[in-house]
């Protein structure tokens, strides 16, 4: 079984984990880059690391609404994309 960790770190570059939830045709852009890393020949187990005001509706307007059952926790992350990480890591099975 792999483990997955998705980070939307408060900090760092690229996009603000906000702009993630943004819609690009019909879906949020996070939904789509959870898709499109998931393998289709192996078991995941994955957790998804969001800013703490960002945890519920990560959960219900990607997890949830798109079925992404691989997904099996939505954590906070902290103030660093190392911070972030760390709370990834605490939140897979061992």
């Amino acid at each position: 079984m792999l483990g997955l960790i998705v980070l939307a770190a408060e900090n760092g570059t690229g996009l603000a984990p906000h702009a993630l939830l943004d819609a690009l045709l019909g879906a949020p852009l996070l939904a789509r880059g959870i898709a499109a890393a998931l393998p289709g020949d192996e078991a995941v187990t994955g957790v998804l690391v969001v800013p703490g005001d960002l945890v519920e509706r990560a959960k219900s307007d990607v997890v949830d609404r798109f079925g992404l059952d691989e997904i099996d926790r939505v954590v906070a992350g902290g103030p660093s994309r190392r911070a972030a990480l760390q709370a990834g890591l605490d939140a897979l099975p061992a």
